[in-house]
């Protein structure tokens, strides 16, 4: 009969060095090493720091979390141009100019925001025929 066949060679898989010791250390946490030991495994070693940190973690989460339901109410502002509100500080041919100007930007909304406001202020005036459809909205 045939020799028996060696028996299958099996290799220990290598352990996995920590984290800390596969890369190579900072200045800054070779500064924080102390006694061998970094800051990040004292840390993790101080349940008071951990807890201290899941504290913070929690306040950051309820600070981010407070940022997603910011709601917007409003505004006048028309494209960095200045507040529609303003528009009123100019004369009356100006100001036609300007909601003229805001259409030509394509800025309709804030050219007839404007208009409008020029309508209340000036109640007796004409309001020019290529400016007309902006009130029919």
């Amino acid at each position: 009969a045939p020799p028996a066949p060696p028996p299958p060679v099996v290799e220990a898989a290598p352990e996995a060095p920590a984290p800390e010791a596969s890369l190579p250390l900072s200045a800054r946490e070779r500064a924080a090493t102390v006694g061998g030991t970094t800051a990040v495994q004292r840390q993790q070693a101080d349940p008071e720091l951990q807890a201290d940190m899941a504290a913070k973690a929690e306040t950051n989460a309820d600070r981010n979390a407070s940022l997603d339901s910011v709601v917007v109410t409003g505004s006048r502002m028309a494209r960095g141009d200045g507040a529609v509100e303003d528009d009123a500080q100019l004369s009356r041919r100006k100001w036609i100019k300007r909601i003229q100007q805001r259409l030509d930007d394509g800025d309709t909304d804030g050219a007839r925001a404007s208009l409008r406001l020029f309508v209340d202020k000036y109640t007796e005036d004409k309001v020019p025929q290529d400016l007309r459809f902006l009130l029919e909205e």
